[in-house]
């Protein structure tokens, strides 16, 4: 308030503002952000916030302001906390998406630089163009044609809004005898404004106000719907002070070429004029090249065609199903459909009670034609993730949340370890569902009321080779013992046809000590798996092999296979273990040398961070060199 009154603005109506602004920017925002936080508890499918402080700040002192730029500091340190109730949910794996439904245009004031109202200015000009300069207020429903509502005084008084007023106003002031009565009304609040006449006006009359009402009212710019009689198509004609135009062959000379969303705003403009309830003239604050005008006392305004207030963003997450867009910038629809798409159909019900809430699962499917084929002949995008039985850092056990980790990055194969399958639910056919993949699951040990093991994913024609615990010998296994870690490891192996092609893929996960890891790295490497005849290149061995780059399983792989992380030129090696704060590099992919490397990546994302203790390794493979 202080900083406004030295800044010239009125002391009363700064001190009057202080209320309101804590109102609007801290309370309304601490209200709605308790309600979301209760709802996310609660485990609703949707939940919707609208944070308007800075909106109305913006309105208040201008879009650029200090003070609009302080009401988005606190939106943004309570977004902050909605995203970690958000992740707190027991019932829900939300998504937080955060977005604008618009700009904020810079704006004068129209009262302020033209000394009248808005209303009072459209008065003028349809007073003097419709039968007389006293013949406004005639009702469409009123049985007499000539009955009197009103004169220009009391019209002042209507166009207020108090039509009991009006009537009083008229019973005392009288009527007057060459007064014929037509229903007008202006809205117009912001820089977009809608004239309505209860009159039939002849089309050359409807030319004259568009025009009267930029030369004499200085009104930026006047619309009004039209049709193409050629065509059949609709239109818009377009009155400003550089003459009359039309939607859309004069788009460039309305909007400016330099307009960031020129087609799409000529269209929206074509249809406002066209809206049933629109009115017979549309009013329009802007015009390209010329200071914004609001017809309300405001220093920053939207809903116009402005370059700024038809701007707005989104942050969503990367695999948010877009489709459709327009160019390279999202509209509204797309992301109606995208949020319809990730919720099902849009009359599906669901069940809510004091339980986990029952819902159709998102599909996640990764269709070929998304992968493989698109990144070109013989090329492979390969996934090996440990997913922790899908139980999360978070403590959270979310078979959906896995599946969607592995659809972000459009793997052609997955290999996971560490599945739980159990009666209720089987993790791996779950996932398989989810990713629209083929499956092999291959189970490692029995616990209570369900197994533990291995998969390999795909959508490439899939061929089981072999699957099998990795045990060393008998006498290995005495005098290793029943150390407290040891527990039954295995391998499964498979074979992709890609682009005609056979693919090796052997996918394991070695024991916790050494001396179990080097037995099942000999078993590996012997000629039952690895070194035999049926296992020709190309060859891909991957999973959680609990052994860094400086112990002798690792090395031992390494005197056989590649490791994709130290092929990539310029590549540094990226640490998979432990999940927020990964500190090891125990999870591998290894190739054969004939077998190229495109592209490494270990993604860290809010989502992998959490979603198990390892982090997924990704790697782009070119099979182009192999001989087949």
């Amino acid at each position: 308030s202080a900083r406004g009154v030295f800044g010239g603005r009125n002391l009363r109506k700064e001190l009057s503002f202080v209320p309101i602004r804590v109102a609007v920017s801290v309370l309304l925002r601490e209200l709605v952000a308790i309600g979301v936080k209760i709802d996310a508890a609660r485990g609703l499918p949707v939940i919707h916030a609208n944070f308007v402080g800075y909106d109305e700040q913006a309105h208040r002192r201008g879009p650029q302001s200090r003070f609009a730029h302080w009401g988005l500091r606190g939106i943004d340190k309570t977004i902050a906390r909605i995203w970690k109730s958000a992740r707190q949910s027991q019932y829900r794996d939300y998504d937080v998406w955060i977005y604008s439904d618009h700009g904020q245009q810079a704006t004068r004031s129209y009262p302020v630089e033209q000394g009248e109202s808005i209303h009072t200015a459209v008065h003028r000009v349809l007073t003097a163009n419709l039968d007389g300069p006293n013949e406004m207020v005639l009702r469409k429903d009123t049985n007499a044609a000539d009955e009197i509502y009103g004169n220009l005084e009391s019209q002042n008084i209507h166009l207020l809004g108090s039509r009991g007023l009006s009537s009083w106003f008229r019973r005392i002031t009288g009527p007057r005898s060459n007064e014929r009565l037509v229903d007008t009304e202006v809205a117009a609040m912001g820089p977009l404004g809608f004239i309505y006449v209860d009159l039939e006006i002849d089309p050359a009359v409807h030319a004259s106000i568009a025009q009267q009402l930029v030369s004499d009212a200085r009104v930026p710019m006047v619309l009004r719907a039209c049709e193409n009689s050629e065509s059949g198509g609709i239109q818009a004609r377009v009155w400003t002070d550089d003459g009359e135009f039309l939607l859309p062959q004069d788009k460039i000379a309305v909007l400016g070429e330099d307009h960031p969303f020129l087609d799409d705003a000529c269209d929206d403009l074509i249809a406002l004029c066209h809206h049933p309830y629109v009115g017979s003239w549309v009013i329009s604050g802007w015009r390209p090249g010329k200071p914004s005008i609001s017809f309300r006392i405001e220093n920053g305004a939207h809903a116009g065609p402005g370059e700024a207030e038809t701007h707005a963003f989104a942050l969503l997450p990367g695999d948010t199903p877009l489709a459709d867009l327009h160019g390279n910038y999202l509209r509204f629809a797309n992301l109606r459909s995208a949020a319809l798409s990730l919720l099902g159909e849009p009359d599906s019900t669901e069940e809510i009670g004091p339980g986990p809430f029952r819902q159709e699962r998102p599909r996640f499917a990764i269709a070929a034609t998304k992968s493989g084929q698109e990144r070109g002949r013989r090329r492979l995008r390969l996934m090996t993730y440990n997913i922790h039985g899908c139980v999360g850092m978070d403590g959270k056990l979310s078979v959906e949340r896995t599946a969607r980790v592995i659809a972000q990055y459009q793997p052609d194969v997955v290999a996971l370890q560490e599945l739980d399958v159990r009666e209720e639910t089987h993790q791996a056919n779950l996932i398989a569902e989810e990713l629209a993949m083929q499956i092999h699951f291959h189970p490692l040990k029995q616990i209570e009321q369900g197994r533990f093991g291995n998969a390999i994913l795909t959508h490439f024609p899939l061929h089981f080779v072999k699957a099998e615990q990795l045990l060393p010998p008998v006498s290995l296994r005495q005098k290793i013992g029943g150390a407290p870690f040891n527990e039954p490891r295995g391998a499964l192996w498979a074979q992709l046809e890609v682009d005609g092609l056979t693919v090796n893929i052997i996918t394991t996960h070695l024991g916790l000590t050494a001396k179990e890891r080097r037995a099942q790295a000999d078993i590996l490497l012997s000629d039952e798996w690895l070194t035999g005849p049926e296992c020709r290149e190309p060859v891909i061995v991957c999973g959680d092999f609990n052994a860094v780059a400086t112990q002798p399983v690792y090395k031992r792989m390494t005197e056989v296979l590649n490791d994709v992380q130290t092929q990539l030129q310029g590549h540094v090696p990226m640490r998979t273990f432990a999940g927020r704060y990964p500190t090891v590099r125990i999870d591998h992919v290894f190739v054969d040398s004939q077998t190229a490397v495109i592209k490494v990546d270990v993604p860290r994302t809010s989502l992998t961070k959490v979603a198990s203790d390892h982090l997924p390794l990704i790697v782009d493979l070119d099979l182009s060199a192999v001989a087949g």
